[in-house]
C-alpha cells in the first residue's frame, strides 16, 4: 500500500488538487457503483429484501473491498463500510443522476490537474491507480499513519 501511495502522491501534490479529488473521487464513486447496480441483470435478494439483493454493483463493492483489504485491512474495514454506503446511495439514484455525476466527478478531477497541478492524472501511469485514488483520499481525510 505504501508503494502505491508513494507513486499516486507523485500526481497529487498541490492542496487545489487534492481538494479536487476529495469531491470528485466520491462522485466518481457512488456514480459507478449506482451504474453497475443498474445494468439489468437477474439479482438475488436475499431473504426476500431488496436491501439485500446481490447485484453487479455489490459484486463491485466486493471485488473492491478485497483488493483494499489485500492492502491493509485496518484501513480496509472502515473503508469498505464507507463504500457500501456509497453504493446504496448510487444504487438509489436513477441512471441519469448517476451519469451526471460521474461526469462531473471527473470534470472536477481534470480541473484538479490541469489548473493546480499541472500534470496528467496518476491512471495514465498505471490503470491500478483509478482504485489506489478513493483509498488513498480516505486514508488523507482519516489522518491514517502507518
Amino acid at each position: 500500500m505504501e508503494t502505491y501511495f508513494k507513486d499516486y502522491s507523485i500526481y497529487h501534490r498541490t492542496l487545489g488538487n487534492q481538494r479536487t479529488h476529495y469531491f470528485g473521487i466520491p462522485m466518481i464513486v457512488v456514480a459507478t457503483l449506482g451504474l453497475f447496480a443498474a445494468i439489468p441483470v437477474p439479482t438475488v435478494e436475499i431473504a426476500g429484501s431488496p436491501l439485500l439483493r446481490i447485484d453487479p454493483g455489490l459484486l463491485l463493492w466486493a471485488l473492491g473491498s478485497a483488493f483494499y483489504f489485500r492492502l491493509d485491512w485496518r484501513l480496509a474495514l472502515p473503508f469498505g463500510i464507507l463504500l457500501l454506503g456509497f453504493y446504496y446511495v448510487g444504487r438509489s439514484l436513477s441512471v441519469p443522476l448517476n451519469l451526471g455525476l460521474f461526469v462531473a466527478g471527473w470534470v472536477i478531477q481534470y480541473v484538479g490537474h490541469l489548473k493546480y497541478e499541472k500534470q496528467s492524472p496518476a491512471f495514465y501511469k498505471s490503470l491500478v491507480h483509478l482504485l489506489i485514488g478513493p483509498f488513498w483520499v480516505f486514508a488523507k481525510l482519516v489522518g491514517y499513519r502507518r
